[in-house]
């Protein structure tokens, strides 16, 4: 047994002792130990065995190097495909998040689907595909659901009851035993892009066009809601034409064009999901309107970022996807990793109005 006199003169492990043994300056061994970016993967696991080799105080660290590695999987829309205008940037804060906590052996397994017959078959397919193919527990689960029904509750419910933890984001289940839903106050958001309309249009008389999303995904109806309850409450004099989606884009623009063309007096437009900006945009250009109609689009992409360098676009109601991959991956590791779940069960992000002048601030997440 060490005596009180040994155990008081150990010396404390410090990332001057770990940088001395790896032979690493001090700036890489921190990189190394709070998993930043920009080291190889044989740099950062020479590291991480010296600090373990030094009974370094990182007990997460050092069962990463004893285990054997957790696979989390994220089930989301094509990032190429019909996710590029919003998925691909929730995607891209997940893999950032993923790249800074690579050295505690996660694997992170992407599964994408494409539109099929619908978004949800699409997805369904996509999970039952990952939960019969695989031959252990999957430790983690990052999805945006499509929608509640029995099929998708079911197929999610199958991999909480194997100990799978699941983070939602945008859309939540609360029936689905899940650690938590990464989401902005959707309802709200309506209310912000009406409030803007309504400054926007001052003492104007005339129709707002309301491109209203897909009725199953919960986000869009209530972002539509919240809309529609702002202006009857504030502008009971403006009606709101609803268009709800089509069964992919063309689609989507054709309804947009056929509502324009019948109705004279619209003078606004909104639209509360990325992919309906552009159908909505080209709906209000080819119908000769551009000039007479105000334009908020939803979510900022290349096309977009266009769009209100042009002027086409007033403005964008940016959901900050970005900022809910990465937080819904670091709380998932939190939880598998560490035990340790979310304080409350409904995860905000903020919210932003873009407008051309404001552009450049926002660049940098396109």
């Amino acid at each position: 047994m060490e005596s009180m006199k040994d155990n008081s003169e150990k010396k404390l492990v410090t990332i001057k002792d770990i940088a001395e043994k790896s032979g690493y300056s001090i700036a890489t061994v921190h990189r190394a130990l709070n998993h930043k970016g920009g080291l190889s993967e044989e740099t950062r696991m020479k590291i991480l065995n010296v600090a373990n080799d030094l009974n370094y105080t990182n007990n997460y660290i050092a069962s990463a190097l004893s285990r054997k590695s957790i696979d989390i999987a994220i089930v989301l829309p094509n990032p190429q495909g019909f996710g590029k205008y919003y998925f691909s940037y929730m995607i891209k804060g997940i893999r950032n998040c993923y790249e800074e906590l690579y050295s505690y052996n996660i694997n992170l397994l992407e599964c994408y689907y494409d539109k099929e017959e619908s978004e949800e078959e699409g997805q369904i397919k996509r999970l039952q595909q990952l939960y019969f193919e695989k031959d252990h527990v999957l430790q983690g689960l990052i999805i945006a659901p499509i929608s509640n029904s029995e099929v998708l509750v079911k197929t999610l419910q199958a991999f909480a009851r194997e100990g799978t933890k699941i983070v939602f984001i945008d859309d939540d289940l609360p029936e689905v035993n899940r650690i938590c839903c990464v989401a902005p106050s959707d309802e709200y958001i309506g209310n912000l892009g009406a409030e803007l309309m309504s400054h926007m249009l001052k003492k104007q008389d005339g129709k707002i066009l309301l491109a209203a999303g897909n009725p199953a995904q919960s986000a869009h109806t209530l972002n539509a809601k919240g809309f529609i309850s702002y202006m009857k409450q504030y502008r009971p004099d403006i009606e709101v034409i609803v268009a709800e989606d089509g069964r992919d884009a063309q689609a989507s623009y054709q309804n947009l064009k056929k509502l324009l063309h019948e109705t004279d007096d619209i003078i606004a437009a909104y639209s509360v999901r990325a992919k309906n900006s552009i159908p909505l945009c080209r709906a209000i250009q080819d119908t000769g309107r551009i000039d007479d109609i105000s334009i908020i689009g939803s979510d900022l992409f290349l096309e977009t970022e266009e769009l209100l360098e042009s002027g086409v676009l007033s403005a964008v109601i940016y959901k900050n996807p970005y900022q809910k991959g990465y937080r819904a991956f670091q709380i998932l590791f939190d939880a598998v990793i560490k035990n340790i779940s979310p304080k409350e069960e409904l995860i905000y992000v903020p919210i932003s109005i873009i407008l051309r002048s404001n552009l450049r601030f926002y660049k940098e997440f396109i």
